[in-house]
């Protein structure tokens, strides 16, 4: 990788930034023309997915995080009006991450 890398904090000859910032030389770019000629000239574009296959172990590692930091949040927030939208959230992932925990398999499809 090739680039300038500026350093957090700034100098005299470099501003402060609040991250890293890296400037390359070059860039992979890619266009969707073709998929835009492609609706221009009539052509039908590729047809969607009709599921979506996930990892369970990974999607219930995911809830599981959500949930910390939404249950760290709703202590926080206690007493103030924000803390009924956050509690409604957990019983909504709660909910969502026993049924996935219900299922079996080591993957879950999702169907449109």
């Amino acid at each position: 990788m090739t680039g300038t890398v500026y350093a957090v904090g700034g100098t005299t000859k470099s501003p402060a930034l609040s991250h890293p910032h890296l400037h390359f030389q070059f860039m992979n770019r890619f266009t969707h023309a073709e998929i835009v000629l492609g609706l221009l000239t009539g052509l039908e574009p590729p047809a969607c997915a009709e599921a979506l296959v996930l990892d369970r172990d990974r999607l219930i590692q995911l809830l599981k995080n959500a949930l910390y930091e939404l249950h760290d949040l709703r202590r926080q927030l206690d007493g103030r009006p924000a803390h009924r939208d956050i509690v409604e959230r957990i019983r909504y992932l709660d909910g969502v991450l026993g049924w996935i925990k219900e299922q079996r398999g080591p993957d879950l499809v999702l169907m449109s």
